[in-house]
C-alpha cells in the first residue's frame, strides 16, 4: 500500500493524492522540516529497500527526499542525493542542527537486520546539510561509531552545553553520543 498524505482543512483531514507522495515502501521514519530555510517544510522519508530478487511486485528503493514547491506540492529530488543511498536500510530519522550552522541536518538510524533491511550494512548515518537540499555523509568525520543501528533516534541538549546530543536505540544495544565541542573544534564538531 502506498503512503497516504492527509491535509488538515479547518480541523478535518482530507486525502491528498499527489503522485509524488504515493510511494509504495517500507517506510520507517519521516522528517517534515524546513531543510532549505525557505519558509516551508520539506519531506524526508527513511525507508527499507528490497533487492530485485525479493517477492515484492513493486521495486522499493531506499530513502526519499521531497522538496515543497509551493501550494503544498512536493517534488521527489532523491536521485543523486547523498542522503538517499539506494541500498541503505533507513530506520528512524530525525532532524537536528548538529554543527550550529543554521541548517537542519538529518540523522537516520539503520535497521539492525542486514539483508532484511535491504543493505549489507547496519550503521546509522548523519547527513550534514550543505544548503539547497544537498547533503554529505559525515558519520565517521563526527565520530559516530560504524555499525551502530538505530530503531529509534533522538536528539536534545542533554548535558546543557548548547549542543545537540544523540541517542540511537537498537535491540542489541544502544549508543549515546554527547557533543564535546570546544571553540577549537567549532568548525569540526565531534560526538563521543
Amino acid at each position: 500500500m502506498p503512503h497516504i498524505f492527509f491535509r488538515n482543512k479547518n480541523g478535518k483531514f482530507q486525502l491528498d493524492n499527489q503522485e509524488a507522495l504515493r510511494i509504495s515502501s517500507r517506510a520507517t521514519g519521516i522528517v517534515l522540516a524546513d531543510l532549505d530555510n525557505d519558509g516551508d517544510v520539506n519531506l524526508y522519508i527513511s525507508r527499507i529497500p528490497h533487492d530485485k530478487d525479493s517477492s515484492y511486485l513493486i521495486p522499493i528503493q531506499g530513502c526519499k527526499l521531497h522538496r515543497k514547491d509551493g501550494n503544498g506540492v512536493f517534488t521527489d529530488i532523491s536521485r543523486g542525493n547523498v542522503n538517499c543511498p539506494l541500498s541503505f536500510g533507513g530506520g528512524s530519522s530525525i532532524e537536528l542542527d548538529y554543527d550550529g550552522d543554521g541548517l537542519l541536518d538529518i540523522i537516520v538510524g539503520e535497521d539492525p537486520m542486514t539483508g532484511y533491511n535491504g543493505s549489507k550494512t547496519r550503521g546509522s548515518r548523519l547527513f550534514h546539510n550543505k544548503g539547497n537540499l544537498q547533503f554529505e555523509d559525515v558519520t565517521q568525520a563526527v565520530g559516530i561509531t560504524a555499525g551502530i543501528p538505530g530503531y529509534g533516534a533522538a536528539a536534545a541538549d542533554v548535558n546543557n552545553d548548547g549542543w545537540a546530543d544523540l541517542f540511537l536505540a537498537a535491540n542489541d544495544g544502544a549508543a549515546y553520543y554527547s557533543s564535546t565541542i570546544s571553540m577549537a573544534s567549532f568548525m569540526n564538531p565531534r560526538f563521543t
